[in-house]
């Protein structure tokens, strides 16, 4: 199955890769198209639904100012009649009179009349006569002129209070006119309240206009937002309006609801009729956008499967193409495969002036080429392995030779290291014993004396030869690494002296341990032998650091590895010459033969600093 796909992998077929380049780009070319397209749609779709809401809530908002014009000019004319007969009229007949108002129209849910006093006279239902509404918003504003107004919290003696408690639904809206009579005189306020039927009739036809099989929502909120018709689960709730929609201008746009979702909305603005200045409801005609836009994303995705089938049919037809285009290049790397592992010497070229035959030729010309010049390399070959075999002879010599000089090395930094201690000793003890013989001679009450500072001379020698070789056999940087063989060099020097001994360094010197910090760590040791026995310091002071990298890529960057050694003692005349001694030579050996670079500063009574500076 592998082998009847390879011509599917783009890393072995030309065709095959070209063939992915057109897929791929007919892929992304049909998505950016359907996505271009259909945001063009979605946005025209959009203008023209906000366009339908906003007219279709215009016309509500007109119907709900129209019918509450009629019925306040209504209110009006029944105050006119009413005024002109009661003062003829008995209580009675008022009575019957307000009665017949409420019978009038079958959404009046209650008709009162108060005196200019604010006392309820007449009122249907009766039990509330004998009441004062004085503070009640109609009675207030309708003594003035005709006033239209959302009922709130009125005086005690209200209906609307009474069905409150009972749960019933409440009225709307009150609707109140002054009675005058004749002459102009206010002899009260008519009143009625508009139930609930009212809002039903409106409900009805919010819907009339709006059959359709998508989910379209007609709201009508009062001016603090509170919906009043609408869906039953949204009635009584709080709903965001626009400011623009608050100001009066209406317009469609897209609106995120109260619950998150994403709507297309009309709104707009009850204003009034004449000089009836309207509510300040705001009616609401929206629809999830989900649900409008629902064609267009199906138009979206159909267009994208179109373009990505048209596009693969180009692809295909781009790789057959291409295919027989690619033929005699195939046929070329075929050739080229077989002389590779050895099935043929000649490479066979197409006829013809195209490319594929010019990449032949030159292929061809590029094998002849490439068999001289194996030919030659095999005689090379030859020459090279003769070569080889003489260098490895003399690089085994060599080899032999370097040891020797690395054990002779050895041998005289031990022979310096025993020099400077046990030679010195036996000097010292052989003075003292000339002494003792001498003293034998010519004054024997000395010997006993002179025997005890011989002793002392011999412990001290013998001190000195078991600290030299503690100092030969300790050496373990690549066991710890270099800062901490230094610390420890410190540390016993520190016991031995008493001199404080302080060492300072970077977290990367301490994880050295290779061949050249061991060298570093043998010159440090020699620099501190030689502060123990010449300097007589009271302090030491160690630094090592590692600075940044020198030249070169970063396979080849080479750090710089940098130690002082600076002590406060007697100090010494640098150019001076000590025949006898090696410390200094020594050190200065180590350090060449590391490649390192060393610097002794020093003068007489000011200390000595001594610097290596070697590349890591």
């Amino acid at each position: 199955m592998r082998l009847s796909l390879e011509w599917l992998d783009p890393r072995r077929s030309l065709a095959s890769a070209i063939g992915w380049m057109l897929t791929t780009l007919a892929v992304l070319g049909a998505l950016a198209m359907s996505i271009w397209v259909g945001a063009i749609a979605r946005e025209r779709l959009e203008a023209q639904t906000g366009a339908l809401y906003r007219q279709y809530a215009v016309q509500i908002s007109n119907v709900l100012d129209n019918n509450l014009y009629d019925r306040l000019q209504w209110v009006k004319g029944t105050a006119q009649v009413f005024g002109s007969l009661a003062t003829r009229q008995t209580p009675s007949e008022r009575a019957a009179f307000i009665q017949q108002m409420q019978q009038t129209l079958p959404e009046i849910e209650w008709a009162t009349f108060a005196d200019a006093e604010g006392i309820v006279r007449v009122a249907t239902g009766g039990g509330v006569e004998g009441q004062s509404v004085a503070r009640a918003a109609w009675f207030v504003h309708g003594r003035d002129a005709a006033w239209v107004g959302e009922i709130g919290a009125e005086a005690s003696g209200d209906p609307a209070d009474t069905r409150r408690a009972t749960g019933e639904p409440s009225q709307l809206l009150d609707l109140a006119a002054p009675v005058r009579d004749a002459r102009g005189r206010l002899l009260g306020v008519v009143d009625i309240r508009l139930a609930w039927q009212w809002a039903q009739r409106l409900e009805s036809i919010l819907s009339v206009g709006l059959k359709s099989e998508r989910p379209i929502q007609s709201l009508m909120l009062d001016a603090n937002g509170t919906v009043l018709l609408g869906p039953a689960a949204l009635l009584g709730r709080r709903l965001k309006v626009p400011g623009a929609a608050r100001a009066g201008a209406t317009g469609q746009f897209v609106a995120r609801g109260d619950d998150g979702a994403s709507y297309v909305v009309g709104y707009a603005v009850s204003d009034g009729v004449d000089d009836f200045p309207g509510l300040g409801w705001v009616v609401v005609v929206r629809e999830h956008a989900e649900s409008a836009f629902a064609d267009v994303d199906a138009f979206t995705r159909r267009l994208f499967v179109t373009l990505v089938g048209l596009g693969l049919v180009a692809a295909a037809i781009g790789i057959w193409a291409t295919n027989r285009l690619t033929r005699e290049l195939a046929r070329i790397a075929r050739a080229a495969d077989d002389i590779r592992f050895g099935k043929t010497t000649t490479l066979s070229v197409p006829a013809g002036q195209d490319e594929a035959a010019r990449i032949g030729h030159s292929l061809r010309l590029l094998l002849d080429d490439l068999q001289r010049e194996r030919a030659g390399l095999r005689a090379l070959n030859v020459e090279l392995d003769a070569r080889v075999a003489l260098r490895t002879r003399q690089i085994e010599r060599m080899t032999e030779e370097t040891r020797y000089a690395a054990v002779v090395r050895e041998r005289l930094r031990m022979a310096r290291d025993l020099h400077d201690t046990l030679a010195h000793s036996m000097m010292a003890l052989l003075t003292e014993i000339r002494l003792l013989r001498k003293l034998a001679d010519t004054n024997p009450g000395m010997l006993r004396e002179e025997i005890v500072n011989a002793e002392a001379v011999a412990l001290q020698g013998l001190q000195e030869a078991r600290t030299a070789i503690a100092w030969l056999r300790l050496n373990n940087v690549r066991d710890i690494g270099l800062g901490s063989a230094i610390r420890q060099l410190l540390q016993r020097f520190e016991e031995r002296r008493g001199v404080p001994a302080a060492f300072h360094s970077e977290i990367a010197v301490d994880a050295l341990a290779d061949e050249r910090a061991g060298t570093l760590y043998r010159i440090v040791e020699e620099a501190m032998r030689n502060v123990e026995r010449h300097a007589n310091a009271t302090r030491v002071d160690v630094t090592a650091r590692l600075d940044g990298t020198v030249g070169g890529p970063v396979d080849d960057e080479t750090r710089i590895l940098t130690v002082n050694i600076r002590d406060d003692g007697v100090g010494f005349d640098v150019d001076a010459a000590r025949p006898g001694h090696f410390g200094l030579p020594g050190m200065r050996e180590q350090a060449d033969l590391a490649g390192a670079r060393l610097d002794i500063a020093s003068t007489a009574g000011h200390g000595t600093s001594i610097t290596i500076t070697m590349p890591i």
